[in-house]
């Protein structure tokens, strides 16, 4: 049975009619219009679609490849480091609590448009596909000249009642869901994270974001100097009836601009107690391959954000006066 069922109120943007079989989660990938639902077009001629959107338990019987194409498409690049298999069965083993929810629109059977759950790290020693993730982490973090003291409060979290206090946060989705939808997700994580694991008091949120790079083919293409890690995201959440991406220029102090997959991490950064931006060490697919307009390509990053019970909490009650479930 769902958890709840709300219906997607018209959204005033250009919705994909290309549909594709199975499960591919890329970044490019939209939710598409299929035939069964109630297709309309606003004054401007843009398509309108009605939606319902189930939110459902994690279901290790239907959602294990789902899972792990989200873990691929959140690691990027670097998702060869990792076990996806074995951090998609540890996600959906109900003995680790089985905390998280999936979003759906043709029933607890079908493929979920987007994820969100934890990881409990209590012992993630012993787990070989956690460990790697948490050494990832780490590394990032003392990689980073900005980061140390990121670096120190996480390690110290670490080390409290064998890691027990802190979990792994994953949430990723299609990139055109709405970002309403989540905010319901991010109640129930609450809820139930109250009920099963109260001893959680920490959560490391992994996440992505992105910056629009002049396009290497481009005549007016400049060179892009280095990114410095940490730097601030800067954009802001776009109406829902313009497009989902906009042109990202620097300004005159070469700083770098970054723009969210993820509405809701505004929400998170602002109460976190750490946050970072830090580059995938692995770069397979070429910033042109991702582009969205003709001048410039999609650079994505890994985004960390730390943040405790307390302040997740005051995240989520802002997040549903500013996202509000339609």
């Amino acid at each position: 049975m769902p958890k709840r069922s709300r219906n997607k109120r018209k959204e005033e943007e250009q919705i994909s009619e290309d549909s594709s079989s199975g499960i591919d989660l890329d970044s490019s990938d939209e939710l598409s219009a299929d035939d069964d639902q109630d297709v309309e077009r606003n004054a401007n001629g843009e398509e309108i679609v009605n939606v319902d959107f189930d939110f459902f338990n994690l279901n290790p019987k239907i959602d294990f490849h789902a899972v792990r194409t989200f873990l691929k498409q959140l690691f990027g690049d670097d998702y060869k480091y990792f076990d996806l298999s074995s951090l998609s069965d540890i996600i959906l083993d109900p003995s680790n609590s089985n905390i998280g929810t999936t979003i759906k629109t043709d029933g607890a059977d079908s493929d979920p448009f987007a994820i969100l759950t934890l990881i409990n790290l209590k012992n993630y020693t012993s787990k070989p596909s956690l460990k790697t993730v948490v050494e990832y982490i780490i590394n990032k973090l003392q990689n980073s000249i900005k980061s140390p003291e990121f670096l120190i409060l996480f390690q110290k979290i670490l080390q409290i009642n064998d890691s027990k206090t802190i979990a792994l946060v994953i949430n990723e989705r299609l990139i055109n869901l709405p970002v309403e939808v989540m905010t319901p997700a991010f109640k129930f994580l609450l809820k139930e994270t109250n009920t099963n694991d109260s001893d959680l008091k920490y959560f490391i949120i992994l996440s992505k974001v992105y910056k629009m790079v002049d396009s290497a083919i481009s005549d007016d293409s400049d060179s892009d100097s280095d990114i410095e890690m940490d730097s601030s995201v800067t954009s802001k959440p776009k109406s829902k009836s313009k497009s989902k991406h906009k042109k990202t220029k620097k300004n005159s102090a070469n700083q770098q601009e970054f723009e969210y997959f993820h509405y809701e991490d505004i929400i998170l950064e602002k109460y976190a107690l750490k946050k970072g931006i830090y580059s995938y060490d692995t770069v397979l697919q070429e910033v042109d391959s991702r582009r969205v307009f003709t001048n410039y390509g999609v650079e994505p990053h890994l985004s960390l954000i730390l943040i405790d019970k307390e302040n997740l909490e005051k995240s989520v009650a802002e997040m549903e006066k500013t996202f509000p479930l339609f």
